[in-house]
């Protein structure tokens, strides 16, 4: 039915509207207003609490006859960061909150005895939204489009029960400051009778219309009546949603005082937002639904939102969202005649000083009698508070940077702004763009309010020169996209250059030695950095650098090496020069080295080593070795052409190898091995004699000395018979172990062996060195453990 008037309500105005303008067509055909009106459109980006801005609307009449006009709201809204809509409304200049209040008929606000039937009856409602009050609160419900959807939380189990008797009420903290009027709530009434109050009084039964002054006021009535919790099955529990957030107040199954209308009973729920938002859920509404208040109401009772009073409206799955309207655009007139060939200014006030950050959406409609345009539609747009970019660096240098390697720079987007910095485009341009690339934190990306973001830009050039580019930055920053980042750096590269490439030592006699200085030059644009001078080559050992080190050459620069050349052995000699550094493209350098070396002037020099050689002690019947080495210091060879042994005891020692004749290039060297083999306990001596062409050292007499030695043990007494032991008793026998040679015995085991060795224990005495002359006792005791005749050995091992 509600439907039904709605359809009935706009048809009988769209036939007023088309008779009233067809009689004029035909009445006076000639003569008719044309509405202009400039600007179109408004739009509007300014920051959070810059106040208010004037501006003008002009209405021109470009017609005949005088333009009447008028402006209302069209539909605005408000577009929360949430996803949330809010209404907002066109007020006009001066206009004073509460000067278009209405006294309800003093039969409404009449006193009806508890339990009479209340025979009030309220206007219908027309319409699923309205509003504004004068404070600029509306209302629209979930029949409506776009608004509430109805979403019922059950917090019978989550919630608190509060045990209110008739006409009866609690106050319970807010969990948070709920704004209401203009003023914070920090707690509630509950009432037992359908609606909350932040008044004194919670027990009015009988329900008022909205707004009058008296008690209770400062309310909020999803569904004030005269009800009694108390009946069976009504309950009452109120619940702190800290997810949406949200403060749920509900009725269970609620019933009339004294069970007027039957069966009739009510289940719904009152929602306060921290964003001053108000919502009414209507889950089971069941008979009497027409002696009701729905709305709010301020505390002077001289404001208000009424939705219903005594009239049909509420049903089941039915929401109500209940918002301050945000009054951020006035304007004054609101209406007036203008005639034909005259303008006439509206001034329009956006004042943001108390708005938040958001997208606020408005039309003004002017309405008029031009029967061309009877309704101009006029947007107007406000962005509050947009993001505010900013870029740190504005430019940046990366220097000089090698060619093949790359430099990195940050490039920090920042918002101070008030909404998320939305940025779409991180681009490169300019002159070299591709000598440029950007290696993390590219486009798209949002930067919230009070945070940054980081573009890394890397300088990767790959040919020396000077380059140039830009960072094109673009967001929906409203005055400062795009931001372009200038980009430099030069591309430098080393080059270096070695004179001369490669060099011949020629001949060289052994004995002698030459230098050869090289010149590293730097004929790049970058620095040349010389990392390593080294020698290698089969000869490398000949070679040394004597002067020069590495480091750093500028561009133009040079560095002198000197290579000095000293000959060890005769023949040709190869080597070279190796040069590292940070040439993109020639490192190392190498520079060959080459000589030939020929014998000198000198005659051969025999050089032996050792002269004596002491082979130490030595037991006869083994030997020991020792090398003797014959080396030529001269510069031409050395021929030897003997190598024997003489002297007091040739024959206890022997040449094992090496032996004459032979021959030793200049540099070089020749071992001879000999071996010591006495064969007595004695002291030995020899010479080896080596002669050759030496002209003053020959021939040359190796002294050698050695000496053979041996232990001699002696044991006593050489055996011993125990006699007759009683079984359970023991005897003791001392042996004496001496050394009767002439080096150290070393006694290294002492053992009982013998079909009876149980029987036998080694009491004192122990494994152990003895000099010569030296003795040691040890101590053998028998102790039977069984009858008869008992034989074992005492070995004694050693040296």
């Amino acid at each position: 039915m509600r439907a039904l008037y709605q359809k009935l309500f706009i048809l009988v105005i769209s036939l007023i509207l088309i008779s009233q303008f067809g009689w004029a067509q035909r009445s006076v055909p000639s003569m008719a207003p044309a509405i202009t009106v400039s600007p179109t459109s408004f739009s509007y980006i300014l920051p959070v609490g810059s106040g208010t801005v004037a501006d003008v609307l002009s209405i021109g009449n470009a017609g005949t006859d005088d333009l009447l006009w008028n402006l209302q709201e069209g539909q605005p809204v408000l577009h929360l960061n949430n996803g949330r809509v809010l209404p907002v409304r066109l007020q006009q200049q001066g206009r004073v909150r509460g000067a278009n209040w209405v006294a309800p008929p003093s039969s409404y606000l009449a006193e009806i005895p508890k339990g009479a039937e209340d025979t009030r009856v309220g206007p219908a409602v027309l319409e699923g939204l309205g509003g504004p009050d004068d404070f600029g609160y509306q209302f629209i419900d979930s029949d409506e489009p776009g608004g509430p959807a109805f979403v019922w939380q059950d917090i019978t189990t989550s919630g608190t029960q509060v045990f209110l008797n008739d006409d009866d009420f609690i106050e319970v903290s807010l969990p948070f400051a709920f704004p209401f009027y203009g003023v914070e709530k920090n707690a509630v009434k509950i009432s037992s009778n359908g609606y909350l109050t932040f008044g004194p009084d919670g027990e009015e039964a009988l329900n008022l219309p909205i707004p009058v002054p008296a008690v209770p006021n400062d309310i909020i009535c999803p569904f004030w009546d005269d009800l009694n919790p108390v009946l069976p099955n009504g309950r009452i529990h109120y619940y702190y949603d800290s997810t949406a957030p949200a403060f749920i107040v509900q009725y269970t199954n609620v019933k009339p005082f004294g069970g007027l209308g039957g069966t009739a009973q009510y289940t719904f729920q009152a929602v306060l937002k921290p964003d001053g938002e108000i919502l009414f859920y209507y889950l089971d509404m069941r008979d009497i639904l027409n002696r009701a208040t729905v709305g709010i109401e301020n505390a002077g009772g001289n404001d208000g939102l009424q939705i219903a009073f005594n009239t049909n409206y509420i049903h089941n799955n039915l929401a109500i969202s209940i918002s301050p309207g945000a009054t951020w655009i006035t304007a004054d007139p609101i209406s007036g005649t203008v005639t034909p060939g005259a303008t006439q200014p509206v001034n329009l006030e956006i004042d943001i000083s108390t708005l938040t950050p958001g997208l606020y959406e408005a039309s003004l409609l002017v309405n008029s009698n031009d029967p061309a345009q009877p309704q101009v539609v006029i947007p107007v747009v406000l962005d509050v508070g947009p993001p505010d970019i900013t870029v740190t660096p504005p430019s940046v240098d990366f220097g000089t940077v090698l060619v093949g390697s790359s430099g990195s720079a940050t490039v920090t987007v920042g918002n101070q702004g008030a909404q998320d910095l939305s940025v779409s485009v991180t681009s490169l341009g300019g002159a070299n763009p591709g000598s440029f690339a950007i290696s993390s934190g590219a486009a798209p990306f949002i930067v919230p309010p009070g945070t940054t973001h980081d573009v890394v830009i890397d300088f990767i050039p790959l040919t020396p020169a000077s380059f140039s580019a830009s960072l094109s930055i673009e967001s929906n920053d409203p005055d400062g996209s795009p931001v372009e980042v200038a980009l430099s750096g030069i591309a430098v590269e080393p080059d270096i250059a070695v004179s001369p490439t490669t060099h011949n030592f020629g001949l060289m006699q052994l004995g002698n030695s030459a230098s050869q200085s090289f010149t590293i030059s730097n004929e790049g644009t970058g620095a040349l950095n010389v990392s390593a001078l080294d020698l290698t080559g089969s000869a490398a050992a000949e070679f040394s650098i004597t002067s020069g080190a590495p480091g750093s050459i500028p561009p133009g620069g040079n560095m002198a090496v000197e290579v000095t050349f000293t000959p060890l052995t005769l023949g040709a000699k190869s080597a070279a020069l190796e040069i590292s550094s940070d040439d993109p493209d020639e490192n190392p350098v190498v520079v060959p080295l080459s000589a030939t070396v020929v014998p000198g002037n000198d005659p051969a020099d025999i050089a032996v080593s050792p002269l004596s050689v002491d082979f130490g002690n030595v037991v006869p019947g083994s030997s020991a070795g020792a090398t003797v080495t014959v080396a030529n210091e001269g510069q031409q060879e050395l021929f030897v052409y003997s190598s024997a042994l003489g002297g007091a005891n040739p024959s206890e020692f022997a040449i094992v190898s090496g032996a004459a004749p032979f021959s030793v290039l200049p540099g070089t060297s020749h071992e001879i091995a000999l071996s010591f083999n006495p064969t007595l306990p004695a002291g030995f001596s020899a010479s080896l004699v080596i002669q050759s062409n030496d002209p003053d050292e020959n021939p040359v007499v190796v002294a050698l000395n050695g000496t053979g030695f041996a232990p001699e043990i002696a044991v006593s007494p050489s055996g011993h018979d125990y006699g007759d032991v009683q079984l359970g008793s023991s005897a003791s026998q001392s042996f004496t172990v001496s050394n009767e040679g002439t080096e150290m015995l070393d006694v290294t085991a002492l053992d009982l062996t013998g079909s009876d060795a149980a029987d036998f224990s080694v009491t004192t005495g122990a494994p152990g060195s003895i000099p010569p002359g030296g003795s040691l006792t040890v101590e053998v005791t028998f102790a039977p453990q069984s009858l008869g005749a008992k034989t074992a050995a005492l070995e004694i091992a050693s040296n």
